[in-house]
């Protein structure tokens, strides 16, 4: 029988890889990716024509142009900002990561307004689009290198400056909004300002790979110390109607904080992830200003290689500021960083939700012990392919004395089946005495019953830790193995079809070699299991024997990286399997019928 099965699986692999031939050689090689290049900026606006303003009110003069477009950079060795005076805020902004290609984090999607650009609703003066006056900066300030400042003269007599300032070491950058008269001896009456900060315009996505499983918005709000978040995914956003009538309406998500708890909740910190990188808003000092977070839908433009993805925007309205002879301040950080626990330690509670191992959170200890193993098998070996199968193996060794454990349990319950069906027989009219029975035996034989489960739930935590890191790890991005598998936080293409195949529930648009031979690994290991002698119960196991095409299936386009280590561990299973039952398993138990009580 063993030789038949192995005959099968050579003839599976001689078909799989013969189809993949037979695929290439009728639709060619794929195109090669071209790189891109350094990334280039977006291509500026043309410059908007002077206007004359518009008549203002007798008592108060038009005192604000609508200046010509300034660009403007700051940098560190952490990110690289790109600053246009039009709305006063951040055109593009670049994240570095020590040995990967560079994030395009933040782009121009689908909107004219920059990002963290300020609206004054009510307003004919247009804050978030128009021309912004550059000031010089200050001699006697320290970081003038790593800031820039912008003023806008609005026309009721209010000047609203911001000024922007990189962080030396790290991707933070403040955000100063001061509103203060423009005369100085302050306006003849108060003025009321409501201004709506345009936070993110959007977040570009790493890849289209599984992007929207990623990438989400999200919400924080503080209580006495305690962090609670609200996620917002891209399809959270319910239609909301313009105008009447509008057929295309945008769709917005608001969260603001409830009337009963507004005293003692604030909002915060705000944002958008992707996979490996977050923007994350944060209020400073004054935690009171942002009342209202509204992620309104948007689209990522696509190109000649990507298609168009769904994205989300993030406004924060701000509490209204009455200015008359005093100034108003308010302080943002904006933090644009790759999603590690360093860059996310100054934000209080981001690190324990953005870098959650799973569970929400209940499996991060386990999940931060196993990538310190990874990286430290990465520092010996030095490619994170080689380090996801030398870490396999040692969880799969420091595993085994349970593995072992579960095993014998399950096999010596396998030998008393016998005994158990002919007291299921000869108690099948009295259910506690078969119970009662049924306790003795095992007593009698040694056996517990859940002793086969109870090492497998223990084994849960760290398998589903080692997963979601090398699902999520900013470790695995752009890193290469060998061969084919040029990058692990993507899928084995080896061969991409011109046009898609469909295959029962899903379609295939590439062909993965990982992805099958781990199937067949699968059905290996389903088929080597220990065989239970109830007819009913082998009958099961037999169908059974199907489910691994079905989960090959439905993980046929997860990434080289979880797919190598799904394969490893499903090898190292089998192998224990074979040594457990041959050298490891006591000698049988009697199988004869229980003696009468």
């Amino acid at each position: 029988m063993e030789k038949r099965v192995v005959l099968l699986v050579v003839l599976c692999v001689l078909v799989f890889v013969g189809w993949a031939y037979l695929m290439r050689a009728i639709q060619g090689p794929p195109p090669k990716p071209q790189d891109p290049g350094p990334a280039a900026p977006a291509p500026p606006d043309p410059p908007t024509p002077k206007k004359d303003p518009a008549p203002a009110p007798p008592d108060v003069p038009a005192v604000q142009d609508d200046e010509s477009e300034v660009l403007s950079e700051l940098r560190n060795k952490n990110v690289l900002l790109k600053f246009t005076n039009k709305g006063a805020g951040i055109r593009e902004a670049f994240v570095y990561v020590e040995g990967q290609k560079e994030m395009h984090l933040l782009q121009r999607f689908d909107r004219l307004e920059p990002h963290m650009a300020v609206a004054v609703e009510g307003s004919k003066d247009d804050t978030a689009r128009a021309g912004w006056t550059v000031l010089d900066p200050d001699p006697n300030d320290p970081g003038k290198d790593r800031s820039l400042t912008y003023q806008f003269k609005l026309r009721n007599g209010v000047d609203i400056l911001k000024k922007f300032t990189l962080q030396p070491d790290r991707g933070e950058v403040e955000m100063t909004l001061t509103m203060r008269p423009h005369a100085k001896e302050g306006l003849p009456k108060p003025e009321t300002l409501r201004l709506r900060l345009l936070a993110l315009t959007g977040l570009a996505h790493d890849s289209s790979y599984r992007y929207d499983y990623y990438g989400h918005g999200f919400v924080t709000t503080e209580i006495t110390g305690a962090h609670a978040t609200q996620q917002v995914s891209y399809d959270a956003p319910t239609p909301r109607p313009r105008w009447e009538g509008d057929l295309n309406p945008p769709r917005v998500h608001s969260f603001e904080v409830p009337a009963a708890e507004k005293a003692t909740r604030n909002i915060e910190w705000t944002g958008l992830r992707n996979r490996y990188a977050a923007a994350i808003l944060v209020s400073k000092e004054d935690l009171k200003w942002v009342r209202r977070v509204d992620f309104h839908a948007t689209m990522q433009p696509g190109d000649a290689h990507n298609p168009p993805l769904k994205g989300l925007a993030v406004e924060a309205v701000l509490r209204d500021a009455s200015i008359e002879k005093a100034s108003s301040v308010a302080e943002f950080s904006l933090f644009l960083a790759p999603i590690r626990a360093k860059e996310l330690a100054p934000i209080k509670g981001a690190e324990d939700y953005l870098l959650s191992y799973g569970c929400w959170g209940l499996f991060n200890p386990i999940g931060r012990l196993i990538l310190l193993l990874v990286r430290g098998m990465h520092s010996l070996v030095g490619n994170f392919g080689w380090a996801i199968i030398l870490t396999t193996l040692v969880i799969r060794l420091l595993m085994f004395p349970l593995t072992r454990k579960s095993q014998v349990s399950m096999a010596r319950m396998a030998e008393l089946q016998p005994k158990l069906n002919l007291l299921r027989e000869r108690y099948a009219d009295d259910a506690a005495k078969n119970q009662q029975e049924t306790m003795k035996l095992f007593k009698e034989h040694g056996v517990n019953p859940l002793s086969g489960c109870f090492p497998i739930l223990l084994q849960l935590p760290v398998f589903i830790g080692l997963y979601s890191v090398l699902d999520i790890s900013l470790e695995f991005r752009q890193q290469p193995f060998i061969g084919w598998i040029d990058n692990l936080s993507q899928p084995d293409r080896w061969h991409v079809f011109k046009t898609p195949i469909p295959l029962l529930f899903t379609t295939l648009a590439e062909f993965n070699v990982l992805p099958i031979v781990m199937t067949i690994t699968w059905f290996l290991q389903s088929y080597y299991a220990p065989k239970p002698q109830d007819p009913k119960m082998a009958a099961q196991q037999r169908m059974m024997m199907f489910m691994p095409v079905v989960f090959g299936l439905l993980c046929y386009s997860l990434a080289s990286g979880l797919s190598l280590y799904l394969f490893v561990n499903s090898l190292l299973a089998m192998i224990e399997q074979k040594v457990i039952k041959k050298y490891l398993l006591p000698a049988k138990a009697p199988t004869g019928p229980p003696g009468k009580p």
